[in-house]
């Protein structure tokens, strides 16, 4: 899928959010995966469970240093409640 306009890597970094479909979702880890279809953007296979996150050397932890810094979930359901 192609962006439209063509947004250069430095232009996507600096979006506030990003709205995306998703292949696959597993409930008991909160994973999504992104495999390149329609409306996911332009990476082959990616696996999401939430913000990115890191330590330091004093092990405090730092959300969303490479990737987002929260993930919100929409999961939208057929008229007998199944996910489209």
């Amino acid at each position: 899928m192609e962006d439209a306009p063509p947004l250069t890597a430095r232009q996507l970094d600096a979006t506030d959010a990003a709205l995306t479909t998703v292949a696959a979702a597993i409930a008991l880890t909160g994973t999504v995966a992104l495999d390149g279809g329609p409306g996911q953007g332009r990476r082959p296979l990616t696996p999401i469970s939430g913000p990115s996150a890191t330590s330091d050397s004093e092990l405090d932890r730092v959300e969303g240093v490479h990737g987002p810094r929260t993930l919100d979930l929409v999961v939208i359901a057929d008229d007998q409640g199944l996910p489209l």
